[in-house]
């Protein structure tokens, strides 16, 4: 049974990659996503840059602390069969924050919703 949620696990972990990737080259394109890279801006550049940057230390902080052999010594004594399945999905969840930070931006502004804003 564990190797069965394992295996889930991981299968879910992959495919959620695969659609930030797809969404990712829709945005970057500029098709099939409500905006895209050259979307106007929805902040000052100061603010803009400084969420840019500390979601990507997020990023290379979890990313470079993963990837030390001591850390995977000890995460694979805890879950020896999914430890590459969870670094994917922590690499996943802590580099995509900035698509995740452009998606809220569009929902504060109504892009994409089907329902007229009121007053």
């Amino acid at each position: 049974m564990a190797r069965i949620m394992i295996f889930v696990y991981g299968v879910m972990t992959y495919l959620f990659m695969l659609v930030v990737f797809v969404y990712g080259m829709g945005f970057i394109g500029g098709f099939l996503t409500p905006t895209s890279l050259d979307g106007a801006p929805d902040r000052p550049l100061g603010v803009a840059l400084a969420l840019d940057l500390g979601l990507l230390v997020a990023f290379a902080v979890q990313h470079s602390g993963m990837a030390r052999p001591a850390f995977k010594r000890w995460w694979t004594r805890y879950v020896p069969e999914a430890g590459r399945t969870v670094d994917l999905c922590a690499d996943q969840l802590a580099g995509d924050g900035r698509l995740v930070r452009r998606l809220g931006a569009d929902r504060r502004r109504g892009v994409g919703r089907l329902e007229p804003d009121c007053p």
